[in-house]
């Protein structure tokens, strides 16, 4: 796990050095972090569209949960449909038992921010999939998929 921290950590930061606009940092109510995470978002490439990624870190009593997105922006002006795919790690004491569990998380959202302005808005739903070891009576693995919708206020940089 330490590993995949350090290299989530260093990719952010390359990244960081190649992008020179098109950041944002958002709070996200629902949505991949589940419950509420505060997230930063960035292009790959000058400009406010095209491919980039999300990160994002939620703290909760027992724990703490890190979205994880690569996304890409469709549309021009100031309305845009976002597309993601990444995941969502949770980290910590959850269910009762200390424990790293990551889900398959996406975003399928509407985005608004003025091309000359600071504010940004996004609202839509995120799926998540949880291949999970819930026993039913048969002991038996479920796969779970939640449409969890979320909903982001924040500014561009």
């Amino acid at each position: 796990m330490k590993n995949i921290l350090i290299t989530v950590f260093l990719f952010t930061c390359i990244a960081q050095v190649k992008a020179q606009k098109g950041q944002a940092l958002y709070a996200e109510i629902g949505g991949a972090g589940i419950i509420y995470s505060v997230n930063y978002d960035m292009r790959f490439a000058k400009g406010e569209d095209k491919l980039g990624m999300r990160a994002g870190v939620s703290i909760l009593d027992g724990g703490v949960i890190f979205p994880l997105h690569l996304n890409y922006l469709l549309g021009k002006g100031n309305s845009k449909f976002e597309v993601g795919a990444g995941m969502t790690a949770l980290l910590g004491d959850l269910e009762g038992d200390k424990r790293i569990q990551v889900l398959a998380s996406s975003a399928l959202m509407y985005r608004f921010q003025k091309e000359d302005g600071r504010f940004l808005f996004r609202a839509g739903l995120s799926p998540i999939f949880l291949l999970s070891d819930f026993d039913d009576d048969l002991g038996d693995v479920q796969n779970i998929l939640w449409f969890w919708p979320g909903i982001s206020f924040g500014y561009k940089l």
